[in-house]
């Protein structure tokens, strides 16, 4: 994953937060899981929705260390839909 993909998928997650704030209108764990049963985002790095057991999936990881300010990418890995 390059820097580009790498900025905008976190860009992607900052937006999901945004986007599941209001859905859940409170710090409320329950409220919490009834949005994100309903989260279907179009992301960068993937399509994100949340599993019945509120896992999400259909998306790119990226596993990254910060080395002299300079952001390496160890490891990448998809979480494919649990009926794949």
């Amino acid at each position: 994953m390059d820097r580009d993909r790498l900025g905008a998928a976190l860009a992607a997650v900052a937006q999901l937060r945004l986007q599941l704030n209001p859905l859940a209108g409170a710090a409320e764990p329950a409220k919490i899981r009834d949005a994100l049963e309903k989260t279907d985002y179009l992301a960068p790095n993937g399509h994100i929705r949340f599993d019945s057991k509120h896992q999400a999936y259909g998306l790119e990881l990226v596993l990254v260390e910060l080395r002299n300010k300079v952001p390496v990418v160890l490891a990448t890995g998809v979480i494919k839909s649990p009926n794949d």
